[in-house]
């Protein structure tokens, strides 16, 4: 219960946390593909010699980090014209036929002349992205506060929130106790309010104003403290994994492992886990083990507040 904790509504964006939190691509047009059609057009070639994984990636929604991943595929000619975009040619003349029609229907200029591009193309987060071996991503929408690594190279849906680093200590400082908490006040709420609906993340709302223990791009590499942190968190990760996907598990056991059902479930060693990384950021901070959520929030707003 937040409801008397500190008033967080004069919390202001950090500089310091701009562009490394962005919304997934907006394709606005049914550009996504199953896994059989995904893997025919893989093994197709192309008249100038380039592969069709160029341009056909993985697909991530939030249902597919909440449930199990439904192996989904998309087609992404990112920024290309349209004379670059055909010579990949069954995702192209695939998406000609499936997404221009509708297009063409499209009140937006731009969505009707670049029919083959999403709707959003996430120019900056490709860029931002670049050079990163991995990705964060959280559900906008989720009864759980999730983080979950996904490959460089899957593009996922606008219903994320995808975050530009690939270290483990800054997956456990979004996973720890510390951001929920803050999250929690900062978000707003799908459905009927805080009692009956959903947390909704927010970029700029719940990202932009955390106060990390050090400014992102700052942290001491050599630290014990990050390194403790680092640790907890892959800790955390390698268990679940072991838990969702159990060897020789059935079809019917893996539909019941989902983060979702885990988190309702809340093990004891997911607690444990979860406990050990909050301590190795709390640590961080400089703060004892045992604080409340509303000290949590007073602090992180006087460090919001900080110069």
């Amino acid at each position: 219960d937040l409801s008397s904790a500190a008033n967080i509504s004069d919390a202001k964006s950090l500089p310091e946390n701009q562009g490394i939190g962005f919304k997934g691509f907006e394709k606005n047009g049914a550009f996504e593909l199953t896994q059989h059609e995904a893997a025919g057009m893989l093994t197709l070639g192309n008249p100038h010699g380039l592969p069709n994984s160029l341009v056909v990636k993985p697909w991530i929604n939030a249902s597919d980090i909440t449930h199990r991943n439904r192996a989904m595929w998309i087609v992404d000619f990112g920024q290309m014209l349209a004379d670059e975009a055909c010579l990949f040619e069954a995702p192209f003349e695939l998406i000609k036929a499936r997404v221009r029609p509708v297009r063409m229907k499209n009140n937006d200029p731009h969505r009707r002349e670049f029919w083959w591009r999403y709707g959003r193309s996430g120019g900056e987060l490709v860029v931002a992205k670049a050079g990163k071996t991995r990705l964060i991503v959280t559900p906008r929408v989720a009864k759980h506060r999730l983080f979950v690594w996904v490959d460089r190279n899957c593009v996922p849906d606008s219903r994320l929130f995808v975050f530009v680093r690939d270290d483990d200590y800054f997956f456990g400082v979004l996973h720890s106790r510390t951001h929920e908490v803050w999250s929690l006040v900062t978000c707003s709420w799908h459905g009927d309010g805080s009692e009956g609906g959903r947390p909704t993340y927010n970029a700029a709302s719940c990202f932009e104003t955390f106060p990390f223990p050090w400014a992102p791009g700052q942290e001491p590499k050599d630290s014990p403290l990050v390194e403790a942190i680092a640790v907890a968190a892959r800790e955390l990760v390698e268990k679940r994994d072991v838990w969702l996907n159990p060897p020789d598990a059935t079809q019917d056991e893996l539909k019941k492992r989902t983060l979702t059902d885990l988190y309702n479930i809340r093990p004891t060693w997911l607690v444990e886990a979860h406990r050990k990384l909050d301590q190795a950021v709390f640590a961080a901070y400089g703060w004892q083990h045992d604080i409340s959520d509303s000290e949590i929030l007073d602090r992180l707003l006087c460090l919001n507040h900080a110069d």
